[in-house]
């Protein structure tokens, strides 16, 4: 049985059964000697049982072609664990690799395996070689986060439109100002304050104290005054609660502003694996959010085919279009991509990955917008302006046939 943490009630996760008895020990020392957070727990999880399906297919122990949850991993004994061997482990790291697992991400994996051995070896004495001892994946290259600027920042808290503004602005506020996380901030209780200081619980419930700035604290002062005067208070220590009910708000209620779409397609795009949700990003209206970069492309050539067709430029019959003329690198690139929709939907169901899909129409869109920006259609000449119609209007269909598979609409106007 899965086993994925429930955004709603992220202090839950559920029993691990469907994995090898000595994973399950594991994962119980994990969670009560440890005292890892279940998130973290969840997150181990994720990843032994994703290294021990590809030992199953090593060992001949599964089909190549079964899906990957119809793989027994309860049979996985110890005697087989202690038979893993380094050059599994790199078998296993390239595997991942080209799965499309960034370094991140395999660097992840690696830690997991790393802690199960040592656990084994060190632990509980079952093993006596390790087999992830002294390999290394080195230090994943750190980009610079991004960040907004004194006036974005400004402009930001200006422009906030909500029917709880207090509340609302001191999120924001305490955003900009604390560093901290989404999951910290929504358990944040009055109780945690204490003169000018912040207790921030984070991850691994390790605390730390945040001074508050004065633009912080005239923040919490005008939200407090609001919070009080709420008539259906219920939740009296909580510090950020909903208008409507008086309760504290959670994950869920912030959740509830994703649109379905975004949710439907971040949600689909890492199938297995953990995943860290990016709320800013999955509610952005620009081309950094994928589900938005692939609408907007439907949506683009569904305004020109019917700006067109109001001139008296329709899309041909297919007869009628001579292909052959387009001969440019975008127009041909554009068509070899839209050739690869019935193989990429054949390895999506034989993977049982619905993220190939995720990837196909994103560069789809992007070749798409590379070919619109390069090649003129309506002062092209006649049969090449049909051409380019057409491979339009065709770009358009598999598109929305595309994200039909995964569940996102395809929008006419944005």
């Amino acid at each position: 049985m899965s086993s994925y943490i429930d955004v709603v009630h992220p202090d839950r996760h559920a029993p691990y059964l469907d994995i090898p008895n000595d994973v399950i020990e594991y994962l119980h020392y994990l969670d009560f000697v440890k005292l890892r957070s279940p998130r973290t727990v969840n997150g181990y999880y994720l990843d032994l049982r994703g290294f021990f399906r590809y030992m199953m297919l090593q060992w001949d122990r599964a089909d190549d072609a079964a899906p990957p949850e119809k793989i027994d991993l309860t049979g996985i004994s110890t005697r087989d664990i202690a038979g893993i061997t380094k050059r599994d482990i790199f078998g296993y790291l390239d595997y991942a690799r080209n799965a499309d697992n960034g370094p991140k991400a395999r660097a992840r994996k690696l830690s997991a395996l790393k802690g199960f051995f040592h656990y084994m070896c060190t632990q509980v004495n079952k093993l006596t070689v390790n087999p992830t001892e002294n390999i290394s994946l080195g230090t994943p290259q750190k980009a610079l986060p991004k960040y907004l600027t004194e006036n974005e920042a400004v402009e930001l808290l200006k422009n906030i439109q909500s029917d709880f503004y207090e509340r609302d602005y001191c999120i924001i506020t305490l955003f900009l100002n604390c560093g901290m996380r989404l999951a910290e901030l929504v358990t944040i209780d009055l109780s945690d304050f204490r003169d000018d200081t912040i207790r921030i619980v984070g991850k691994g419930n390790k605390e730390r104290l945040v001074y508050l700035n004065d633009a912080c604290l005239f923040s919490l002062q005008r939200y407090k005054k609001a919070r009080a005067a709420l008539p259906n208070l219920a939740d009296k220590d909580a510090l950020f609660v909903s208008k409507r009910t008086g309760k504290a708000i959670s994950l869920s209620d912030l959740l509830d502003e994703i649109p379905v779409d975004a949710a439907r397609y971040f949600f689909n795009a890492k199938p297995d694996t953990q995943m860290d949700f990016d709320l800013g990003l999955a509610v952005r209206q620009d081309s950094e959010n994928p589900v938005y970069y692939v609408q907007y492309a439907h949506a683009r050539i569904c305004s020109m085919l019917a700006n067109l067709a109001a001139e008296g430029l329709a899309v041909p019959a297919p007869a009628e279009a001579d292909m052959a003329k387009l001969v440019s690198p975008f127009e041909r690139e554009l068509i070899k991509q839209i050739a690869m929709l019935p193989e990429e939907i054949h390895l999506a169901a034989r993977d049982y990955d619905p993220s190939r899909i995720n990837r196909y129409v994103t560069e789809l869109a992007a070749r798409f917008h590379r070919f619109y920006n390069v090649c003129r259609i309506k002062d092209a000449e006649p049969a090449v302006r049909d051409a380019r119609l057409k491979l339009a209007d065709t770009t358009r269909r598999v598109l929305e046939i595309g994200l039909g598979i995964i569940g996102v609409t395809a929008p006419e106007k944005m």
